[in-house]
This record gives structure tokens, C-alpha cells and sequence, in this order.
């Protein structure tokens, strides 16, 4: 274990932000605050033009993702924190493994709430540990632990220790924390990083983290986010929450049936992926859409930290409550593969989340083997409609194994 303090704060004359960007070189251990100026905060307020200003000063275009020369920048807005409806997401960016182009993914997990609560609006990673590891972010100290006994574990295996661990630290377990599963060790192109039971799903920032040795981070503080004018930031907050939830889409459509009340919207415009996209209709649409899984499936509404819609779906997998699937994950692991068995779409939805894998990235990967090997072009087994073994093939492909290695480089 070793120990870094951050270094003195910086001042900002703007409410929502900490005033400090902190640097973590994970094959040095080197932390140290990272210059961010007002004007700066100014011209690139939070988030991901943010990362992208930071990105865009260190990186020439010929940088590989997968080196000590990318970097992984997480960073959040200047309303998170603050109470306001809809804002505790936060963004991580870095060049992505799929395209090698720039890449960021949203998530709505609480690591960004946390991040500022420790005093930071944003963290920069970079460089490869020596060894597997997991950092613990508390106030101004950085922690290096060793994560060997994490390695290997799925998602919530992996957060449910990393709770164990804080508290035989004797460090609080309201924490934020952020994870890769067994896909991004084994860097698939598309591996996913989760907090909560929220996923960074895109672009493949897993596979950053896994090539990092870097399984996890958790970050707690006692900051408080300060408006620069409280009361009238109460006053926006209120009158945003009640238009939320008073509006038919934020405050009816979606907390009923979510993003997946889109499929059926989908289906009705002939745009809704069937077979890897060679039709916009699926004829069995009504066994895989919202308004059934809203109605047979869904047991609560549940939401992202000061959200007030509350859109996502809860159903149960094997006795226990877990998120269920949004529309995207719904339309291509439906009609995109031909499958109409709702039941083992809630249990991939819920696999891929714990392997720590893009849904979306796997089931379009899937869906072109399937088109593939129906048109002689490689000759792997996998058929549009045949649905038995795609468990065992989340796996193969998280792990690297048989034709699982193969797909886990995704399209292109």
C-alpha cells in the first residue's frame, strides 16, 4: 500500500466546482494536482469537453489506447453534487480500444457525486501498474492496494468486497465505486466499467482499465459542493423537478415503461434492428418490448442519484432484484438475434452486466456472427433464432476462449 497526499487545493471564484483536478500516474504512484484555470473552467465547463480540452493537450493522434501515452480522464459537471434533477452522472473519455479514436461514456452511477465529495471535479489516469491493483480515494489521500484477490470477480462480487475491505479499513462504505469485470481484465474491445449497478458501457473503457492492472477505485470526502447562490439554486431545483415530473415523457412515459417504450415506437417506423439490421420490423416486437416488460416483469421503478424519473426497470434473475435492460439491449438481443424469450434476455442483460461487457457492442457482435455464418462467411455455429449456449458464450467471450476470442474484438 502506498500512500500520496493530493497537494493544496485550488481556488475558483465559481460555485459547483472544488477547484482541484488531481493526476494519477499508476506506474510511478506519483499524485499531483493538474493546473485548471477559471478561464478554462470558463471555456470547457465540466464533463466531457472537459476531458476533451485535457485529452486534446497531451495527445498528438498518433498514440496507441492501449500505452503509457492515452489517458483515462473521469470528470463531472459543475452540477453534480449540488442537488440539481437529473445531474450526479458523470463522463469518462479516453481513446478508445475500438476505434482508437476519442471516446467518452456517460454513466449515472455515484462515483461522480463521491468524486466531488472528496474535492475533486476530476481525476486523470495514466501508465500500467506493476501489479493488480485497486486505488482508494479518501479526501486528499490516495491509497494503492493490491487487488489480487479481487481479480477475476464479477461486478458485484467485486463492489460487495470492495465494501468488506473499506470498512476493515476502517474508511466509510458510503463510497463511490467504479469497477471492471472479467472482460475488462481480459481486454475485450467493448468491456464496460460499472458503479452501482450502473454501466460506462461504450467504447470499451474497460479494456482501459483492465490494460492499467487497474480493477477498481473507490472515492469518499466530506466536501460539500457549494452554489454560488444557494437559494436561488433551490428555487431552479424545485421548479426543474416539478417540470420533470409533470412533463408526459420524463413524468409518465418513461417512469411507466422506461427507454424501452421505444421499441414499440421503433417498430412502428420500420427502424427497429431484426436479424443484424437486414429488416426495420420485428413480427414477434410484442414479446420483447417495454410495455411487456412493464407490465410482467418489472417489479419497482428505480433511478440514477437526484433523478427524479426514475425510468429504470428492476426484475428478478434467479431470486434476486437487479436492473433490467434498456432499449437498446432489448431491440438487439430481441430481433436483432431472432430471440422472443423474454425471460433469458433479463438473464443476459443481467450476465453482461456482471462480466463487465457492453451490451449493446455484444449483442451487435453477435447478431453479425449469426449473419455471418449464415452467409458462408465464417463458419462459427451461431444462428439467427438458436439461443441456446449464448450464457456459456458471454463467458467465451469475457475469458478469450474459442471463438469467444474472436468476438471479443467486436466489428468493424
Amino acid at each position: 500500500m502506498i500512500y500520496c497526499t493530493g497537494g493544496e487545493a485550488m481556488s475558483s471564484k465559481y460555485g459547483g466546482y472544488m477547484g482541484k483536478v488531481m493526476q494519477v500516474n499508476l506506474a510511478t504512484g506519483e499524485v499531483a494536482p493538474y493546473p485548471w484555470s477559471d478561464r478554462e473552467r470558463e471555456l470547457f465547463i465540466g464533463g466531457k469537453i472537459m476531458a476533451a480540452k485535457i485529452l486534446s493537450d497531451h495527445l498528438t493522434g498518433k498514440e496507441s489506447p492501449f500505452s503509457e501515452d492515452n489517458l483515462l480522464v473521469i470528470a463531472t459537471g459543475p452540477l453534480t453534487g449540488t442537488g440539481a434533477p437529473s445531474s450526479s452522472r458523470f463522463n469518462i473519455s479516453t481513446l478508445s480500444p475500438q476505434t482508437g479514436l476519442l471516446a467518452s461514456s456517460n454513466c449515472g452511477g455515484n462515483f461522480g457525486y463521491y468524486l466531488k465529495k472528496a474535492g475533486f471535479d476530476a481525476l486523470i489516469l495514466r501508465g500500467q501498474a506493476k501489479e493488480h491493483t485497486w486505488l482508494e480515494i479518501t479526501n486528499d489521500k490516495f491509497f494503492f492496494h493490491n487487488a489480487d484477490d479481487l481479480w477475476g470477480k464479477k461486478a458485484s462480487e467485486t463492489q460487495e468486497a470492495l465494501s468488506e475491505l473499506l470498512t476493515q479499513n476502517g474508511a466509510p462504505d458510503k463510497s463511490g465505486k467504479l469497477c471492471i469485470g472479467p472482460a475488462g481484465e481480459n481486454r475485450v474491445l467493448y468491456a464496460s466499467i460499472v458503479s452501482n449497478e450502473r454501466i460506462s458501457g461504450r467504447t470499451g473503457m474497460g479494456a482501459i482499465m483492465g490494460w492499467m492492472n487497474l480493477k477498481a477505485i473507490t472515492v469518499t470526502g466530506n466536501h460539500v459542493v457549494r452554489a454560488y447562490d444557494p437559494e436561488h439554486m433551490l428555487k431552479w431545483n424545485r421548479k426543474w423537478f416539478h417540470y420533470l415530473r409533470s412533463h408526459p415523457l420524463t413524468g409518465e412515459q418513461l417512469p411507466r415503461i422506461g427507454t424501452a417504450g421505444l421499441v414499440s415506437q421503433m417498430q412502428m417506423r420500420n427502424i427497429l434492428a431484426t436479424e443484424n439490421f437486414k429488416y426495420g420490423q420485428n413480427e414477434n416486437f410484442e414479446k420483447v418490448n417495454g410495455e411487456r416488460l412493464a407490465e410482467e416483469f418489472n417489479t419497482v421503478n428505480k433511478g440514477c442519484l437526484t433523478c427524479p424519473i426514475r425510468c429504470a426497470r428492476t426484475v428478478a434473475v434467479d431470486g434476486q432484484e437487479v436492473k433490467g435492460p434498456e432499449l437498446e439491449t432489448l431491440g438487439l438481443l430481441g430481433g436483432g438475434i431472432r430471440n422472443d424469450n423474454m425471460e433469458l434476455l433479463l438473464r443476459w442483460n443481467y450476465e453482461l452486466d456482471e462480466l463487465g461487457m457492453d451490451s449493446i457492442s455484444a449483442a451487435g457482435t453477435l447478431a453479425w456472427a449469426m449473419e455471418a455464418n449464415e452467409k458462408g462467411i465464417w463458419n462459427c455455429g451461431l444462428r439467427f433464432g438458436e439461443v441456446d449456449g449464448i450464457s456459456q458464450l458471454w463467458e467465451d467471450i469475457a475469458h478469450r476462449r474459442g471463438i469467444g476470442d474472436e468476438l471479443a474484438n467486436g466489428t468493424k
